[in-house]
């Protein structure tokens, strides 16, 4: 992840493989700096979102298909995995999720 001198962070955090939410990746980074989120949040959630990209991914799930039941398997395989879980991860995936399907839907 890269962090400019303004607090901006630029790439989504390196997760092998990439998955179907990478290329969403710069437009969620300047939303959330736009929203005034700090820094350190932002590496948080887009953390987060690259794990659930690359969850999509090793499933072979396109994100049209995610839904809230994969959102719970998600989660669930982070907390087994013994993943310490942070107040808003779920809304942020779940947001995620929405907001990008939406705007694919849209064309």
């Amino acid at each position: 992840m890269k962090i400019t001198c303004n607090d901006a962070v630029t790439a989504l955090p390196s997760c092998s493989g990439g998955g179907p939410l990478v290329s969403h990746s710069i437009v969620c980074n300047a939303l959330l700096a736009s929203e005034g989120y700090a820094a350190t949040t932002i590496q948080v959630k887009c953390t987060l979102v690259a794990e659930l990209s690359c969850w999509l991914k090793r499933r072979n799930l396109p994100l049209a298909k995610l839904d809230e039941q994969g959102l719970q398997q998600f989660h669930a395989g982070r907390r087994h995995r013994g993943v310490a879980r942070q107040r808003g991860d779920v809304a942020t995936t779940q947001t995620t999720a929405h907001v990008l399907t939406a705007s694919a839907a849209l064309g």
